[in-house]
């Protein structure tokens, strides 16, 4: 395990294998509970609206056996391209050692929070807040289901027409509502077939 400060600000910090990141696309969207994944970065909501956290991380050879899903505990999954790297949105970057081992992968993330509710949302000067990180290579099938979301995800992003998620179940609600109201007689706009 190794430990660490990274700076946060606007209550995030981040991890990712990338060299940069638009940290702006994380600050405008919606952050649910403690870790949210931000096309291939995590986000970690600490408790702090500024100032220093403590992280200690380490790399291990599979999931832990007992995950933890307390408030404080979040999950994620990555897709790397190289060693990660935690980043405070100020630029500030704090890599463990082992984290260097990192390949081109999949991997699992826990991360579980100590002291978030100690000064929340206020500017310190020292850490009160810690992560605990534990990172660990994906198995082959959770590796493939990953890299497939991934791909579903980012055909969404670069064509134009494809849709995941929400919002392709919306369309496809709408599509079937149109159809069957063609069946029966009668014309639907696409606002309607939302309420049915």
């Amino acid at each position: 395990m190794t430990s660490g400060v990274i700076n946060v600000d606007d209550h995030l910090f981040y991890l990712s294998s990338r060299a940069m990141y638009d940290f702006g696309a994380a600050r405008q969207s919606r952050i649910d509970g403690l870790v949210s994944d931000f096309d291939g970065t995590l986000a970690v909501m600490a408790g702090i609206a500024a100032g220093p956290v403590r992280i200690h991380a380490s790399l291990v050879d599979e999931a832990p056996q007992d995950l933890d899903t307390t408030p404080d505990t979040g999950s994620g999954r990555l897709i790397t391209a190289g060693p990660l790297y935690f980043y405070g949105p100020d630029g500030d970057t704090f890599s463990p050692p082992e984290f260097a081992a990192v390949e081109r992968s999949a991997y699992g993330v826990q991360i579980q929070a100590e002291g978030r509710d100690v000064a929340w949302d206020l500017v310190v000067t020292e850490p009160v807040e810690d992560y605990n990180v534990i990172v660990w290579p994906l198995r082959p099938s959770e590796r493939f289901a990953l890299l497939k979301q991934a791909h579903k995800q980012a055909l969404a992003r670069t064509t134009p027409g494809v849709f995941v998620g929400e919002e392709a179940r919306r369309r496809q609600r709408e599509a079937r509502a149109r159809q069957e109201q063609k069946r029966n007689g009668g014309d639907v706009g696409p606002g309607e077939a939302a309420h049915r």
